[in-house]
């Protein structure tokens, strides 16, 4: 059985934010039926051309996402080696995946927490990045606010410096956290459905080849955005 977990937040003020990349990678490839409320997570069992596939959506918010992770290899006793996490990835351009493994988290809490809970970084995951492509920046590069918040905040409002939210995540600096729970641009938006149809081959493609393979075939790749 391969795993494929997608981390996002629950809730529909998340629903369509950047840090819910994995999520919404997750409901592309689950097609008709629905998920099961299981092992703190929303989890659905699928067949891919003769493969057992589980796919996942932990329901315990993005920081303590490896909780769920754990209960469900754990269960499973899944090597983790088939195991595939898919997270959202701010320095990467939006349109731009990455296979990785055997690597630190870079500062997402959700994949943190991953290695926290499993013990071990030595397992799959899909990285999806959500920056402007028209940037192609780290948001540190970002010099001046005006250009922050024209380009990754468009709908939001500084005040005295300091960008306005109802949405929070608290182990994140205060622009990294804005940012990805702000939603994609109009731009990125008609383009978010080619993104996803991408994912869904990648996360095929690893399932039947795995992590080599695919890493392969799938890194080098970009969206012509």
């Amino acid at each position: 059985m391969k795993i494929i977990v997608g981390l996002g937040n629950p809730g529909a003020k998340y629903l369509l934010t950047r840090h819910n990349l994995g999520f919404m990678l997750i409901d592309a490839l689950s097609g008709e039926g629905r998920f099961q409320n299981k092992y703190k997570s929303q989890i659905k069992k699928s067949e891919w051309e003769g493969k057992s596939v589980l796919l996942v959506k932990p329901q315990t918010f993005m920081n303590l996402s490896g909780m769920a992770v754990r209960e469900i290899v754990s269960f499973y006793k899944v090597p983790l080696e088939n195991l595939l996490v898919i997270h959202d990835d701010k320095d990467l351009p939006f349109g731009k995946m990455k296979f990785q493994k055997s690597r630190g988290g870079g500062g997402h809490n959700g994949v943190v927490s991953v290695h926290q809970e499993l013990n071990s970084q030595d397992y799959c995951r899909l990285k999806m990045g959500v920056t402007p492509a028209s940037t192609n920046k780290k948001l540190e590069e970002i010099p001046e606010k005006s250009s922050r918040e024209t380009i990754l905040w468009p709908h939001k409002h500084i005040r005295d410096g300091i960008l306005t939210s109802d949405m929070d995540d608290s182990n994140l600096r205060p622009d990294t956290a804005q940012f990805v729970l702000s939603p994609f641009n109009p731009e990125e938006q008609i383009q978010l459905s080619r993104f996803l149809e991408q994912g869904v081959k990648a996360v095929h493609h690893f399932v039947k080849q795995g992590y080599e393979k695919s890493a392969n075939q799938f890194n080098s790749k970009e969206l012509n955005v």
